[in-house]
């Protein structure tokens, strides 16, 4: 789970790895239910940095950037 501001965060369906893998990610804000935001293909979710709109990842051959708000 990351934080993205004070009342909102991101989480992933499985334990950051080092290695490639296809996690899910859902967004939940505080005192609701959380809203599934999709998955990710052959990335190795350790090396995710995100802000309140962005994940960028490193992937299996390349990087990945996802924009999951607004």
């Amino acid at each position: 789970m990351g934080r993205l501001d004070g009342g909102n965060t991101l989480q992933f369906s499985k334990a950051l790895s080092a290695s490639a893998d296809d996690p899910a990610l859902a967004g939940e804000h505080l005192g609701d239910a959380a809203v599934p935001l999709g998955s990710l293909a052959d990335v190795r979710s350790s090396t995710c940095a995100w802000d309140t709109s962005h994940l960028a990842c490193v992937a299996d051959q390349d990087f990945v950037v996802q924009r999951f708000a607004g």
